[in-house]
């Protein structure tokens, strides 16, 4: 009877110890996948965060090619808009001269300089902005205008206001070479006159019955001060500018322009990598532990 209750208790331990050792292996299968799980969590949220900066370092690259384009494009200088489109005015006409809108930006101020003098376009106009609009022009607003905005200055225009009936009407803007422009003489109470004379730095230069001349293929040694005169009248000279013809960059060639996307593209994986390299370093090593989650080895 002894020996036989004895096997049954021997047989009961060695049952519960089964039972504990099934146990423990579940418990430790669970706590290996959540363990694995967590890590696997861990991992995809650093790749998230290495493509999102990978994505932001391509976005500023892109940002940055556009703004060079942009400050490629936007090297023309600008001018301010003159109301009428010419450089000499009757006394008593109205003149307008505006900047806003110039580059795309408002804020300009109109200056302008006259007998030596600088200033705004009248006191009033002191601590504003906007146009310049003067009802009655005299001789005395005579000038030179241009537009200012903080350190920004645009190039600037000479406006002739005379007392005398002869003016010569030329463009405000200096002219592309190569294109054709147009001067008129104009007589304030119109004039009997049928041919107009027209003078280059000081020489006659052509006479003309329809009172204009056009100057075709315009280049550089075109630029000089033209008069113009009507009836033994003479007008203010005025200096005709004109722009170089800016030469047409020829595009690069394909296997450059590949080399150097490539190129580009191999210094930003470089550029991530280290940056990568740099956080590992910095972060720990292994990732913290999940909540309630207690490490055994038995």
């Amino acid at each position: 009877m002894i020996r036989r209750q004895q096997q049954r208790k021997g047989r009961r331990r060695r049952r519960r110890r089964r039972r504990k050792r099934r146990r423990r292996r579940r418990k430790r299968k669970r706590r290996r996948f959540s363990l694995t799980g967590y890590v696997v969590a861990v991992m995809f949220r650093r790749q998230q965060q290495d493509s999102m900066e990978v994505t932001s370092l391509m976005r500023t690259a892109m940002l940055l090619l556009l703004a060079q384009d942009h400050v490629s494009c936007s090297q023309k200088a600008a001018f301010p808009r003159v109301d009428p489109n010419r450089r000499q005015l009757f006394e008593y006409e109205p003149l307008a001269v505006s900047c806003e809108g110039l580059e795309g930006l408002t804020g300009w101020r109109v200056m302008r300089r006259i007998r030596g003098l600088v200033g705004t376009c009248s006191p009033h106009w002191s601590t504003s902005t906007g146009a310049c609009r003067i009802t009655n022009a005299i001789q005395g607003d005579t000038g030179e205008y241009w537009c200012e905005m903080g350190a920004a200055r645009t190039g600037s225009v000479n406006i002739t206001v005379t007392g005398g009936p002869v003016i010569l009407e030329s463009p405000v803007l200096p002219v592309a070479a190569g294109e054709a422009t147009t001067l008129s003489c104009r007589g304030q109470r119109g004039t009997s006159s049928l041919t107009a004379d027209f003078y280059k730095d000081g020489r006659l230069m052509e006479n003309s019955s329809s009172l204009n001349i056009t100057i075709l293929g315009v280049s550089k040694s075109n630029e000089g001060l033209y008069a113009c005169s009507l009836s033994g009248e003479t007008s203010p000279a005025s200096w005709l500018l004109v722009r170089a013809e800016e030469p047409h960059p020829f595009p690069p060639p394909l296997h450059l322009l590949a080399i150097g996307v490539g190129v580009s593209f191999v210094a930003l994986l470089l550029l991530v990598g280290i940056l990568q390299r740099w956080k590992r370093r910095a972060a720990p090593g292994d990732p913290p532990p999940l909540p309630g989650f207690v490490s055994s080895t038995r």
